[in-house]
């Protein structure tokens, strides 16, 4: 039976890429290479500004019979919820996407389609209360000790964010792609996850203080929590 976490992966592959500027043709042969490998979730956002090379990428998958569209779970992020996601669509050349989640914790104003719109220096901010609905980090250092419990409890499935903290390694590197498939051989011990949980200190690996704000009126993370 295959192992339903191997088949969800394609974990901060997508921002690292973004961040990293990488040159032409490099997101669409990783996104190929993932797959072919047995990455079948893969993370996207219309912030990361890369979603029509990772299109192209899946179109190559298609087209070489690696995957179907239906054999693969496509996540992506709004940032104004309507256009955006008619924007990401028609980027990624998709009909439709299994998940699409609120990427930031705070209301950001939107200004004529403006990506952070920002005066002085500062994004300008909204109103909307996203407070109880985006503080499910999820890693070593943020174990979420409270959410956990109640999750299982109504028999939902937890799926961690940046649970090794976003790591800066070169996630589009093919070697690097396949060597993150070798992991699923062994089981952590009771005594090895209590270490893991010790480690706990409330830290956030994307705290979202960016441009000012961490001083919106519903900034969310405390280190408490």
């Amino acid at each position: 039976m295959a192992n339903p976490v191997a088949e969800m992966l394609l974990q901060a592959l997508i921002w690292v890429l973004r961040s990293l500027q990488s040159p032409p043709g490099i997101v669409q042969h990783a996104i190929e290479v993932a797959v072919k490998h047995g990455y079948r979730y893969i993370d996207c956002a219309f912030l990361y500004e890369n979603e029509g090379a990772i299109g192209e990428g899946l179109q190559n998958v298609f087209k070489k019979g690696l995957a179907k569209r239906e054999d693969l779970f496509i996540v992506s992020k709004p940032e104004d919820v309507k256009p955006a996601l008619l924007e990401t669509l028609k980027l990624l050349q998709l009909d439709y996407l299994d998940m699409y989640l609120m990427h930031s914790p705070m209301g950001i104003k939107n200004v004529k389609g403006e990506l952070l719109p920002q005066k002085d220096g500062k994004v300008i901010m909204s109103d909307v209360d996203y407070l109880d609905t985006w503080k499910a980090e999820r890693h070593v250092y943020q174990t979420q000790s409270k959410l956990i419990p109640f999750v299982k409890g109504k028999g939902l499935v937890y799926i961690a964010y940046s649970p090794l903290t976003s790591p800066q390694t070169p996630f589009q590197n093919p070697e690097h792609i396949i060597e993150n498939t070798k992991v699923f051989d062994f089981c952590l011990t009771d005594e090895e996850m209590k270490k893991l949980a010790s480690l706990h200190y409330g830290a956030r690996a994307v705290p979202w203080d960016l441009l000012g704000l961490g001083h919106h009126k519903h900034y969310p993370f405390s280190k408490d929590e």
